[in-house]
């Protein structure tokens, strides 16, 4: 797990006895320090020249293959491999045999040389999978902002005449639904912030508001049909993986956009991004009519799903924030209970959900099953979400994002207790998932990485049996 607040320190491995005790002997000392010595001439001599160290920022230019970076991997392990073996016979010869002692000390040397260069080239297409362009050559500024591409799909309304792509649909249902409306958000990210920071302009704010190097722009939208649509989303060489962001109650459709942007680049996402956004009002009086409109927009969603199912996604990492994860339990249950093979969707995030328990304990045992098949799910909970203090109040029923005293737990399932890290003063305590950099870290060792609670540096909750919670 990620600790953005964590300093890090080289700390050196114990030498073993045998080593510690040739090291003491003077006669070596003595050679190391000459070696040292040698060394240090030969780089000062050597300064004027192309160092084979040198970092070739060109290299990053050139994107590999798949087949390029697997032979590159295992250069790379057979290198150690060898540096290993000539360095354990370069510590158990003596000293008499000179002349072999150089060979092995000159193919060593070659060899660091060749492993860095191959480290450099594999970062490099690492690097490469950033949404960042942030590896230049030196003396290059870094960009004030960088700009992305979200694919979306909603069943808003549009607001005919509105030439503003921020007030291009509306919060309201399509009472005539036939389709969704498919398209690309142009947005520019602005680099000089914190992950999880959603950089938007004050509205009594009288700067300008499509400053990119200060705010989250969306500067326009590209309406595409829906064969247009998936062919952009899924194009491209292999089986892209696909982060699928749902957004949750009081959110406009460009919220919904600056989230998925936001929450993409923090999570220096690999793979292929989109947003689906249902006719939230985006107004907080209006919570009854988001239920309404969520309820009727579920089986939209799960047609939407059912289609991304059947196209070359390697995985779907699906994030569900608040009454968003309403529509997402639904489709996922009914499309496992109708046969569906909805294996593709690896990782069902349910962040803050606003999902009654009692309701959600019912089909608990479903998404169980599914794990054995591919899906597995992570539950984000907190003991300060206001919003869902307000929910439950309204339903008169605990909510799937509470944990208070403690947090749900299911079978098979990871709950994780988020109430250290996650203070009410933000957004109410209900946008931690999105804009807490802990989080973020958390979500991106479990997309990315694929690691387990454990391995993400969480702590087991004693009182339950598959909770977990932040170190304080």
């Amino acid at each position: 797990m990620r600790c953005q607040s964590c300093t890090y320190s080289c700390t050196r491995t114990a030498t073993s006895s045998k080593a510690e005790h040739i090291l003491t002997q003077p006669s070596l000392k003595l050679a190391i320090f000459v070696l040292f010595t040698l060394i240090s001439a030969g780089a000062n001599a050597q300064q004027a020249a192309s160092s084979p160290f040198q970092s070739d920022f060109t290299a990053c230019s050139k994107p590999l293959t798949f087949q390029e970076q697997r032979a590159l991997g295992s250069k790379k392990v057979t290198a150690e491999r060898n540096i290993t073996q000539l360095q354990r016979q370069l510590s158990q010869s003596g000293a008499a045999d000179s002349a072999l002692r150089e060979s092995r000390e000159s193919q060593v040397h070659q060899l660091q040389i060749d492993l860095v260069q191959t480290m450099e080239r594999l970062e490099c297409a690492q690097l490469s999978k950033s949404q960042d362009p942030i590896l230049r050559g030196p003396g290059t500024a870094p960009p004030n902002f960088v700009e992305v591409r979200i694919p979306y799909a909603t069943d808003r309304t549009v607001a005919q005449g509105n030439t503003d792509p921020e007030k291009h649909f509306t919060g309201s249902l399509d009472s005539n639904f036939n389709d969704f409306s498919y398209g690309v958000a142009r947005i520019t990210i602005p680099t000089q912030r914190k992950p999880g920071e959603l950089n938007l302009p004050a509205y009594w704010s009288l700067v300008s508001k499509s400053d990119p190097s200060r705010y989250f722009v969306m500067h326009d939208l590209t309406d595409l049909s829906r064969d247009a649509w998936m062919k952009q989303l899924t194009g491209g060489d292999g089986r892209p993986s696909l982060l699928l962001f749902v957004h949750g109650f009081n959110v406009s459709f460009s919220d919904a956009a600056f989230r998925t942007a936001q929450l993409a680049h923090d999570l220096r996402f690999p793979g292929k991004v989109m947003f689906y956004s249902w006719p939230s009002a985006g107004t907080v009086t209006r919570y009854w009519e988001d239920e309404d409109s969520s309820r009727i927009s579920t089986p939209r969603f799960q047609k939407l799903l059912a289609g991304l199912l059947k196209q070359n996604f390697s995985h779907i990492y699906v994030v569900a924030h608040s009454m968003g994860s309403r529509i997402v339990i639904s489709s996922i249950n009914n499309l496992a209970s109708q046969g569906v093979d909805v294996s593709k969707v690896s990782e069902l995030i349910l962040a803050a959900p606003d999902f009654n328990e009692i309701e959600f304990k019912d089909i608990a045992s479903a998404f169980e099953g599914l794990k054995a098949k591919g899906t597995h799910v992570t539950i984000y909970a907190s003991s300060n979400d206001f919003a869902l203090r307000v929910s439950r109040v309204i339903h008169s029923y605990r909510r799937l994002g509470q944990s208070d005293p403690l947090p749900n737990v299911f079978p098979g399932l990871d709950s994780i207790d988020a109430s250290m890290i996650a203070p009410m003063r933000r957004a109410f305590g209900h946008s931690y998932v999105c804009d807490n950099a802990q989080v973020i870290g958390d979500m991106e060792d479990i997309v990315l990485h694929g690691l387990l609670p454990h391995d993400r540096g969480l702590l087991a909750i004693p009182q339950t049996l598959g909770g977990w919670s932040f170190p304080k």
